[in-house]
């Protein structure tokens, strides 16, 4: 007898695929095309300018506003050091004096506010590939170097948000409940592992932070739409973002994380990883320099930079058998996960009046009984 049941891919090993990293700012790109990179080679050099600060000149000085600028100790365009001394006043009582709170270069000054504008020096880092692989493409225009590499992708049941990466924290067990008193500072521009659920409040303060992405067993469904772009279901070609990415792997509900799934992210706690929340889509880099063979022996589409969009594998049908992993995607066990040990012979008819087979799963705690159109195979 066949039994047929849904199959829908959670994990999937060894996936060569592409990841991009972008170099803000005004820096060089070190790197060329078909070059081999390492985890720790420097694709470029990002130059950012942190913003500016204004400060109140003349009236620290006691002076009109016009005649500010000609108290300035340094010419507008030098740089200035913290605890330099900014304007100087001297007066029959001695000399009036202002300092620089901050590192900086004198930008302008405003003759009708008496407001002196100081921009902070450009900061400079050195940008990382984070993986093993080879360079796709440098677009120089968008300031990103494109890798191919090995990596586990996993695919969620629903999500939204662009791609981000960032380095993963485990911020509570599989099951755990994550309110905005967990998320931190220290998360900032980090993506986290929230548990079973996460609280609206939770992620609007991951968004003031930004927190880049989460990774949650469920979602209650008004907080899903909320920052779905006002739909429950992400629809295909429609892309949404809020400022932060989300991948959730049971569904609506507060459902603990897959055990399959939350024992891969636990060997990823504080590594690299790429989230691309509407497409479901999390990809895991390999860390390991033998992914380099099967890296160069693997060619990608001309029209590569198009997977970065898709899942690699779509959910089917097959032959269910006993022995099979399955998860289970209605109530009452809902998101439980066993071995299939026997299905029965005769279809029995629920209380909805479907008449479907019945399996017998056991999971790590227990025995329960489900029907087969319950499952997924995983």
């Amino acid at each position: 007898m066949n039994t047929l049941a849904n199959y829908r891919p959670r994990i999937v090993p060894e996936v060569i695929t592409l990841i991009s990293r972008e170099i803000p700012g005004n820096g060089p790109i070190l790197v060329k095309v078909n070059q081999e990179v390492n985890p720790s080679d420097i694709l470029g050099l990002s130059i950012t300018t942190a913003g500016y600060r204004v400060l109140s000149l003349a009236k620290a000085l006691g002076v009109s506003p016009k005649d500010g600028e000609k108290y300035l100790q340094k010419g507008l365009g030098q740089a200035v050091f913290r605890g330099e001394v900014l304007g100087l006043k001297p007066s029959v009582l001695g000399k009036r004096s202002f300092i620089s709170p901050t590192d900086g270069i004198l930008e302008s000054y405003d003759p009708v506010t008496g407001d002196l504008r100081l921009s902070y020096l450009p900061e400079r880092q050195k940008v990382l590939a984070t993986v093993f692989g080879i360079v796709q493409k440098v677009d120089i225009t968008r300031r990103l170097v494109i890798i191919k590499t090995k990596a586990t992708e996993i695919l969620g049941v629903l999500g939204s948000g662009k791609v981000r990466d960032g380095n993963l924290i485990i911020l509570s067990g599989r099951g755990g409940v994550t309110d905005e008193k967990r998320i931190i500072p220290k998360l900032t521009d980090h993506i986290i592992v929230a548990g079973g659920l996460i609280y609206k409040e939770a992620l609007r303060t991951a968004v003031a932070i930004s927190v880049k992405g989460v990774i949650v067993g469920g979602i209650n469904a008004s907080d899903h739409k909320s920052i779905a772009g006002g739909t429950l279901v992400s629809k295909r070609n429609m892309a949404t973002d809020v400022g932060l990415s989300l991948i959730v792997t049971e569904g609506f509900g507060g459902f603990p994380i897959g055990e399959d799934i939350f024992s891969v992210l636990a060997r990823y706690d504080n590594r690299f990883v790429v989230l691309d929340g509407n497409r479901k889509r999390l990809l895991l880099p390999s860390f390991d320099k033998e992914s380099m063979l099967k890296i160069k022996s693997t060619a990608l589409p001309e029209r590569a930079d198009e997977i970065l969009l898709e899942p690699t594998i779509e959910p089917s049908m097959m032959d269910l058998k006993v022995g099979m992993r399955v998860r289970v995607v209605a109530p009452p066990f809902t998101s439980e996960q066993g071995k299939v040990i026997s299905i029965d012979q005769m279809p029995s008819k629920l209380p909805s009046g479907l008449l479907t087979y019945l399996l017998t799963v056991e999971s790590k705690s227990r025995k329960i009984k489900v029907p087969v159109v319950n499952v997924e195979i995983i």
